[in-house]
């Protein structure tokens, strides 16, 4: 699975993942600033799964389901992660 950590996500977080294989990319680190729609152009372009603490996400894209992957409508899925 190809990660894509959202800005708001911890880079304590995304440090531990690439440390346990999984091929994560940060938007803070990579991209920082960048508007929504460019980071779902970056995980629909590469296949990634967007993972946020934004619950204001799910609004945003409301074509994707935060607990599936929908194939048939894109190329990427969310999760959103809630404290």
């Amino acid at each position: 699975m190809k990660l894509l950590a959202s800005e708001n996500f911890p880079y304590k977080s995304i440090y531990c993942l690439k440390e346990r294989g999984y091929d994560i990319l940060s938007i803070g680190m990579d991209n920082p600033g960048i508007i929504d729609s460019e980071v779902m152009a970056i995980a629909i372009k590469e296949e990634r799964t967007i993972l946020t603490f934004d619950k204001n996400q799910v609004q945003k894209f409301p074509h994707v389901c935060s607990c599936c992957y929908t194939p048939k409508l894109t190329n990427f899925s969310l999760i959103v992660l809630i404290p």
